[in-house]
């Protein structure tokens, strides 16, 4: 998933683009500095591994949307509210499983077993809406 990505951020025009106008923002060494600051003449194998280096040390640069931030400061912002809404989807969903399954098995081949399988394949069916639409 990481070589996608890095391939996805390093071929598509848009994202370079993006990425020298930050280099010459957040570079002032002159002419040069955003260039060396994107290390473009390094091989692609060693770009990558720059990429990864700085994705374990959790260094993700500046946010496209959030501008004047850097992706760790908004993760280290939000990661605890939606680890919360995590657990409590989880929980919910452990607590309805369970109870639904255990009607299902007590009550096979009746209403409440239809109603359980019923459902659980609209459950798995339903598209998860947690990306943010457009």
């Amino acid at each position: 998933m990481a070589l996608v990505t890095f391939l996805v951020m390093h071929y598509t025009r848009a994202a370079r683009s993006i990425r020298w106008r930050r280099a010459r923002i957040h570079c002032r060494r002159g002419p040069e500095g955003p260039r060396q600051a994107l290390r473009p003449r390094q091989p692609l194998w060693e770009q990558f591994a720059i990429f990864i280096g700085k994705a374990v040390r959790g260094d993700f640069g500046f946010s496209f949307v959030y501008k004047t931030r850097t992706v760790a400061e908004i993760l280290k912002e939000t990661f605890p509210i939606s680890l919360f809404l995590g657990s409590m989807a989880l929980a919910l969903a452990v607590a309805g499983g369970l109870t639904l399954g255990i009607l299902a098995a007590v009550h096979q081949n009746r209403g409440w077993d239809y109603v359980s399988v019923s459902l659980a394949t609209v459950g798995v069916a339903v598209p998860n809406s947690s990306s943010p639409s457009s």
